[in-house]
């Protein structure tokens, strides 16, 4: 039987563990198509949780998490849909959303009793995969809150104090919640912005 526990000690959040711990404990008792199903949950409710908990500071994901609650309100699958948004928001990775889309296909077929079970090994590749393109990293904001902290940063004057100790506390708070895929994205676009600000009159 696959044991899942080393994957699930990878994982990130606390906020991801009870399902991906109901698949570990489904797999070990030898349920292998409800370890997959959980898998592929336990993937799902961790990309809605992201969105969730980006939204706080993005109104882009807000968006994103007001389409999912219409969707859910309205009984209308959202699994594909979550895929597809984490993708475009830049949770996923275009291989990572080929890899999970590939889970999720396959979750649909081991979900009913009428076809084939997966094998101990295809849940052991769908959790070390789980993991690794989602469950072992925070949430990261992109590219959409990047362009809102860069608008607030230049246009709003009242968006943050001018005394050393606010703006540590400020880098402190947002530093770690930034994708490190767009540091450098974000430093030479907020450059070229102030270097406009020198050479046009306000």
């Amino acid at each position: 039987m696959p044991d899942l526990s080393g994957y699930a000690a990878r994982i990130h959040d606390d906020e991801d563990r009870p399902l991906f711990d109901d698949a570990t404990k489904a797999g070990a008792a030898g349920a292998l198509r409800a370890s997959y199903v959980m898998l592929w949950l336990a993937c799902a409710e961790s990309m809605k949780r992201r969105f969730r908990e980006a939204e706080k500071r993005d109104g882009t994901a807000g968006k994103i998490v007001g389409e999912l609650d219409q969707k859910e309100k309205d009984h209308k699958s959202v699994d594909k849909f979550l895929l597809e948004k984490a993708k475009e928001y830049g949770f996923l990775t275009d291989t990572a959303y080929t890899i999970l889309l590939n889970i999720y296909e396959m979750r649909c077929i081991y979900g009913h009793p009428y076809e084939q079970a997966p094998t101990p090994e295809q849940v052991t590749h769908a959790a070390a995969m789980v993991v690794e393109h989602l469950l072992v990293g925070p949430v990261r904001l992109r590219h959409s809150f990047g362009r809102t902290l860069l608008t607030s940063l230049l246009e709003d004057r009242n968006f943050l104090d001018d005394q050393e100790s606010a703006v540590d506390a400020f880098v402190a708070d947002v530093v770690h919640r930034i994708d490190v895929r767009i540091h450098g994205w974000l430093l030479d676009n907020y450059w070229r912005e102030l270097e406009s600000w020198q050479t046009t009159p306000r």
